[in-house]
């Protein structure tokens, strides 16, 4: 809340705030032990011989969504070498946001379903706003 509040303090006269949010819609992506899948786009991270690997748990109860990024890269003599880092991400529904907005100060929010500006709606790729 105080981070809204900050941010609305800051904006010009008619400035707006923009931001892309995850929409949390991850129940078809998550099984009831989580996700893991390789991630290609993001090879070039481990060199040549390096694949990065992610892990990913959602606690709906808790809005969270829990990333174990694994790194593991081969040596010449084939010896492998891995890597761990976690990100914890708390997630906001449209309800919650829009509340945080107006309570932030905020007196005209309009959320989008992508960049394109398509209607939102619970299975869009995306939570995008504008708000002044």
């Amino acid at each position: 809340d105080a981070t809204l509040r900050t941010v609305r303090e800051h904006l010009e006269p008619g400035g707006r705030f923009a931001f892309d949010l995850y929409n949390p819609n991850f129940r078809e992506n998550f099984g009831a032990f989580g996700v893991l899948r390789l991630e290609p786009e993001w090879s070039s991270v481990g060199g040549e011989n390096g694949d990065l690997f992610l892990v990913q748990h959602h606690d709906p109860d808790a809005q969270l969504i829990t990333s174990h990024y694994y790194l593991e890269q081969t040596d010449e003599r084939g010896v492998l070498k891995r890597q761990k880092s976690t990100l914890i991400q708390r997630y906001f529904t449209r309800f919650e946001l829009e509340r945080m907005l107006y309570q932030a100060g905020f007196t005209h929010v309009q959320l989008y379903g992508n960049f394109d500006k398509s209607r939102y709606s619970a299975a869009a790729p995306h939570l995008i706003g504008l708000a002044h």
